[in-house]
């Protein structure tokens, strides 16, 4: 019995042989030899219940029809196999699967094209009929690389690649800069040294990733000669960022750009033996020597820092002349050093958290010189800081030592917390937020002199409305006030919140006394000019009221005070 059964399963398989190839060539015809032929694929199929995801095909340099070709483990689970030709043309195969929903897996219709690059689904369509599909294969020297999903439940999908020559593989990976000197905003380029020049149908593959590879982005790689180069971009080197990445081959198209389908598509990889390649940004710049902002020797990382990108908090050990736009994380002047200001612009941004600018050295800033705060949460500075122009359209603590000889500008979305610098003498407090805005701490409450005190005040903007809420406190202003057109100065709703003018008063939009009182308390006479209606004013120096301002309640003149050309009207 046992020779029988030996001689039974050579005669099955030999005949599945030649009619599974006689088939696959559409050879055969006829309702009778196709019925043979069923129930000898059925026979067939039956000894290959334990082949799970192999190739079928004879048309291959290596390989017969009816023994399934074992196919290996690659990327992500999936399985493949790489088949050599003798000569060209047209190439026919199907795959074996574990006989769940069958054993055999084929088009629906014999001598189907098998596109290349092209992911086919659900292949069991016309199962156990014995079709099969083609491939071309263009040159005697290709090799075909197939791939299936390698479930256990069956092949839900399979590719092939046709190379045009020798599969090549990734010899060796290297990257500039280093894993150790990645700064912000960097690029770093991959290079991967390959096996041989590149063959035509085999395309080399970057894939990178900050989150572990929960999401990713593939670049193609430029290849030339035996070796291929691409570029993780500078945005993506935020400080701190942690990049891992891998190379990998793969076929000409359909390879997904977030990365989706690579495990998949690979032909071969090389990941750093399973770790993958990775480096973590720098949290910042440092400077490595005395000279220029936008000189490369200035800095550690031997590169001119980028203009537009976040730097990360830099760190100044030298004397460094700021000659170029710059936007940082934060900034740390220490002891020894300088930070020399000119006409550009320093930009302090962190779009998660709060920052600091801080300064234990020396601070040298143009009057031309700007310092923009934006980003989240609210910025602090440390030390002692002379400022000339500062904007923010985020919270800032200027700390106990801070002063803006130029002007503090106050842009939607920005305030002042804690700390207001001084201001000098020919200093400007502007609003210029362009919608409703609640005095704060930029203009402090009850005080005729120090921290806080603007010099002068602006309303610039359209829409721009400044109101002094519900305080029971004065403000005080030791310079001029300018409210210009189309923006609204409101006094306080309560008794006490009052408004000191030491300047000029200027008006060109809307100003809403709210029934309090304006003290007029200069040492040189003062001019009211514009549109004004008053509730209550206050004098002890001559003021000008030009032709146009009403008093409707009180008008006191203390000693020293007097009305200067313009009386008001008297409402």
């Amino acid at each position: 019995m046992k020779d029988f059964f030996t001689f039974q399963a050579s005669f099955f398989n030999t005949k599945a042989l030649f009619f599974n190839r006689m088939v696959a060539k559409k050879f055969v015809t006829g309702r009778l030899l196709c019925w043979v032929l069923t129930g000898l694929f059925f026979q067939f199929q039956g000894l290959q219940l334990s082949a799970q995801n192999s190739l079928n095909s004879g048309d291959f340099s290596t390989g017969t029809w009816g023994t399934g070709q074992t196919m290996g483990a690659s990327a992500g689970g999936s399985l493949i196999i790489t088949k050599s030709v003798t000569t060209l043309g047209d190439k026919f195969f199907r795959f074996y699967g574990d006989g769940s929903p069958c054993g055999e897996y084929q088009p629906n219709t014999n001598g189907d094209a098998f596109t290349n690059s092209t992911v086919v689904t659900t292949p069991n369509g016309n199962c156990g009929s014995a079709n099969a599909w083609k491939i071309n294969v263009p040159t005697a020297t290709s090799q075909v690389v197939f791939k299936t999903d390698g479930n256990n439940t069956g092949i839900s999908q399979s590719v092939a690649f046709v190379v045009q020559g020798a599969v090549r593989t990734i010899s060796s990976v290297a990257q500039a800069p280093v894993a150790a000197s990645v700064f912000p905003t960097q690029a770093v380029t991959i290079t991967a040294t390959m096996s041989g020049v590149q063959s035509v149908g085999q395309n080399v593959y970057l894939r990178y990733s900050t989150d572990n590879f929960v999401t990713s982005t593939v670049a193609s790689m430029t290849y030339a000669a035996s070796a291929a180069t691409a570029t993780i971009p500078a945005i993506v080197n935020t400080p701190g960022a942690a990049v891992k990445y891998y190379i990998f081959t793969s076929g000409t198209a359909n390879v997904a750009s977030n990365g989706s389908n690579a495990d998949f598509f690979s032909i071969n990889l090389n990941n750093n033996a399973g770790a993958n390649f990775s480096y973590t940004v720098a949290s910042g710049w440092t400077t490595n020597a005395a000279g220029l902002w936008g000189t490369a020797t200035t800095w550690t990382a031997n590169a001119i820092p980028p203009t537009a990108a976040d730097l990360g908090v830099v760190t100044i050990n030298h004397a460094v002349t700021q000659n170029a736009i710059a936007l940082v994380s934060g900034v740390v002047v220490n002891v020894g050093a300088t930070l020399t200001g000119t006409a550009n612009t320093l930009t302090i941004s962190k779009s998660t958290s709060a920052t600091t600018f801080t300064n234990s050295g020396t601070l040298a800033l143009s009057g031309t010189h700007a310092v923009a705060f934006s980003g989240a949460g609210t910025h602090t500075v440390s030390g002692t800081a002379a400022f000339n122009n500062i904007t923010t359209t985020t919270g800032v603590n200027f700390g106990t030592a801070s002063t803006v000889n130029g002007s503090l500008t106050i842009n939607s979305g920005g305030f002042v917390s804690t700390n207001a610098p001084t201001y000098g003498a020919a200093s400007t407090l502007i609003y210029n937020t362009g919608g409703a805005y609640a005095a704060s701490t930029e203009w402090t409450p009850n005080a005729l002199t120090g921290q806080g005190v603007p010099q002068n005040v602006s309303l610039t903007t359209a829409s721009t409305s400044v109101n002094f809420g519900a305080s029971t406190q004065y403000r005080r202003l030791k310079g001029n006030l300018s409210i210009a057109a189309s923006t609204t100065l409101a006094l306080s709703t309560a008794s006490g919140g009052d408004l000191r003018i030491v300047g000029n008063f200027a008006n060109l939009g809307t100003f809403t006394h709210n029934s309090r009182t304006v003290f007029f308390d200069g040492a040189a006479p003062q001019a009211v000019t514009g549109t004004c209606v008053f509730f209550d004013v206050t004098t002890s120096i001559g003021v000008n009221f030009g032709t146009t301002s009403t008093i409707n309640n009180n008008f006191t003149i203390n000693s020293g005070g007097s009305v200067v050309t313009n009386a008001p009207t008297y409402g």
